[in-house]
């Protein structure tokens, strides 16, 4: 059996080993977020997971078909950081801080060949880079017309899994650039951010601030803040919609909240009371004139019980509704992409539907 080695020198491979080194000793909680597509998915549709404009970090900046871009990635860095004097922004890139390099690497789930200063500069001329595109993207037509000739094109890349510059790695890089440059603030970035996400999304993002915060991860990257604003408000709506689905029901809100794990305890209380209703049914009369006051208090406990289960069936049966509507939706969601879908899941999706 043989294989192909990522190595191609003695120095890929002491880059490699300190790479390892790094995260056995360091106790560092980043986690790749950059992921590279498998080929029998990419092999689905190439143009939907390769940047065909431009290429952003170390897994597609040196694609020979997006090289025409970095004139204009220069021109996008000078720009955004008020560059006078470049010798003074190639001397931070040059002497980024140690812990730099592993960061960057700890984000990609791929081993990278580059050595420290090239890795440097890639992940910094591309982040800023994206940060000057952002707000060209969020400006005026007039000015979107003057730099780019194809700007839907290229937002269209910068939005691909591979092609995602970790946010973690834009704020590292803020840190010693600020030194000497203006940048953005936190603030400002997340807010830029949002908008282009609520410009681009094919679906309505969620709009309660607090779940915009809390969708904001920096140990992620922008499709994945996207992604969590829109999960977001399809689980905000559900929630709304089932609130208002049992209060038309008459359903006390709190079972409806607990009703799944409620749901076991009551049917057996309902059970409980049942079996000691008919107990007392077959004694003799005597006995049974001696238990009427007890019995007439278990039947109302009884039929209470057996309220509350019908309720718990109820909510029960639109929880089941929600998450058949959500798999479905999966399902077709996967399907319109172009993904090849299993068997088995279809014959899932089947049972689901006759449930």
């Amino acid at each position: 059996m043989s294989s192909t080695s990522v190595f191609t020198s003695s120095q890929s491979q002491k880059r490699w080993r300190d790479h390892m080194k790094y995260n056995y000793t360091s106790n560092h909680s980043i986690r790749p977020c950059v992921l590279q597509v498998p080929d029998n998915l990419r092999e689905t549709k190439p143009e939907a997971y390769t940047p065909q404009h431009v290429g952003l970090g170390p897994y597609h900046h040196f694609r020979a078909q997006v090289q025409h871009m970095e004139s204009q990635k220069r021109a996008a860095v000078i720009y955004y950081l008020a560059i006078v004097n470049t010798k003074d922004f190639i001397e931070l890139v040059e002497k980024s801080p140690a812990d730099f390099e592993p960061i960057i690497r700890s984000c990609y789930d791929r081993y990278i060949d580059l050595d420290k200063e090239t890795l440097s500069w890639v992940v910094i001329a591309d982040g800023i880079f994206l940060l000057q595109f952002i707000d060209t993207y969020l400006g005026s037509e007039e000015e979107k017309k003057k730099v780019y000739s194809n700007i839907e094109a290229v937002v269209a890349d910068i939005l691909m899994l591979e092609n995602q510059i970790p946010i973690i790695l834009i704020l590292e890089m803020r840190k010693f650039l600020q030194q000497t440059f203006t940048v953005n603030s936190d603030e400002e970035l997340f807010d830029k951010f949002h908008r282009l996400c609520k410009k681009q999304s094919p679906l309505i993002l969620v709009d309660d601030p607090t779940s915009i915060d809390n969708a904001f991860d920096k140990k992620n990257h922008m499709l994945h803040f996207m992604y969590q604003l829109i999960v977001k408000n399809k689980r905000a709506n559900k929630n709304n919609e089932g609130s208002q689905d049992n209060r038309a029901a008459g359903i006390d809100p709190v079972l409806a909240q607990e009703g799944t794990s409620l749901g076991g305890e009551i049917l057996g209380q309902a059970m409980d009371e049942q079996s000691t209703l008919k107990k007392g049914e077959n004694k003799s009369d005597a006995e049974a004139n001696k238990e009427t006051k007890g019995r007439k208090s278990k039947e109302e406990n009884g039929s209470r019980v057996v309220k509350l289960a019908q309720e718990v069936a109820t909510v029960s049966g639109v929880i089941l509704d929600q998450a058949i509507e959500e798999f479905n939706s999966a399902l077709s969601e996967a399907k319109s992409a172009g993904i090849k879908v299993h068997g088995n899941i279809e014959k899932v999706s089947n049972i689901l539907r006759n449930l």
